[in-house]
This record gives structure tokens, sequence and C-alpha cells, in this order.
């Protein structure tokens, strides 16, 4: 008997490295968005820093290390459009 909810099967799991690249990215390290958008890492961080003293966005990043900020990719999308013409 097994004490696992989820049974492993072939079709829930991951048997080959080359598989992994069929699932949709959910986060990016800082330097990939610079690149991605086209501005500097120190915008990029400047944008989570604010994101994180407006409280309003609790998901949008994760620091897994001090060196290591992982950022939600759908939430940083969601953040960018809510800054869309602030500016203006």
């Amino acid at each position: 008997m097994s004490n696992l909810a989820i049974v492993p099967t072939p079709q829930n799991t991951v048997m080959d490295e080359k598989e992994i690249k069929t699932i949709e990215p959910r986060f990016a390290k800082v330097v990939t968005l610079a690149k991605i958008y086209n501005v500097s890492k120190p915008t990029v961080y400047r944008w989570l820093k604010e994101a994180e003293r407006s409280n309003e966005w609790p998901q949008l990043f994760i620091e897994v290390t001090s060196s290591l900020t992982l950022v939600n990719l759908k939430e940083f999308e969601r953040f960018l459009y809510s800054k869309h013409r602030k500016y203006l």
C-alpha cells in the first residue's frame, strides 16, 4: 500500500529532461526579465521594490537566496499593465 495521495504514473511523471521543456515557465530570474523587456537589471529591481512597497503584489517574486530572485511571469505582466501610462 502506498501512502501517496497521488500515485506516480507515466502520464504525471517527468521521465526525461526533454519533457521539462514542454512545461510553461512560471518564474524567471531578474537578468532574464531585463533582457526580455529590454531594460536594465536595476530597473527591474526598482519595479520589484515599488511593487513590494505597494503591498498589492504579494506573489510577484520570491527571494530564494540573497543572490537569487525569481519573478512570477504572469504577475509581472499584470504589474506592468498596472503601470501603463501612469507616468503621464
